[in-house]
C-alpha cells in the first residue's frame, strides 16, 4: 500500500511534531520513503516552496535520492478539477486551493 500525502500533514506534522524534538517520528518517516510507502507529488513540492517549511522537506525528499516527491502519470492529473468540483471539497477549502 502506498500512502498520498498532501501539503496541510506535511505542515502539520513540521510543526507539531518538532524534528529535533520527535527523533523517532521523523525516522519512520525517512524509512517510509525510502520503502515507497509514504509519496507525495510535485504539485505538493510546489506548493511548500512559498512556505517556511520547503526546506525541510525538499531535504527529506533529498535524502531518500528524489523518492518523495512524484510526477503524476497516467491522466491523473486530469482528476484535480473533478476533486476540487466536490461540495466536500469547497466546504473545506472554498473555492481555491489552501
Amino acid at each position: 500500500m502506498v500512502y498520498v500525502i498532501d501539503t496541510n500533514y506535511l505542515i502539520i506534522a513540521h510543526d507539531h511534531y518538532f524534528p529535533e524534538v520527535f527523533v523517532s517520528f521523523w525516522d519512520k518517516i525517512d524509512e517510509l520513503i525510502e520503502e515507497g510507502i509514504l509519496v507525495s507529488i510535485n504539485e505538493v513540492k510546489e506548493e511548500l516552496k512559498a512556505k517556511r517549511i520547503r526546506d525541510h522537506w525538499l531535504d527529506i525528499d533529498s535524502r531518500a535520492n528524489g523518492k518523495f516527491f512524484k510526477e503524476l502519470i497516467n491522466g491523473e492529473h486530469e482528476c484535480i478539477p473533478l476533486i476540487e468540483s466536490l461540495p466536500l471539497y469547497k466546504e473545506e477549502f472554498g473555492n481555491g486551493r489552501r
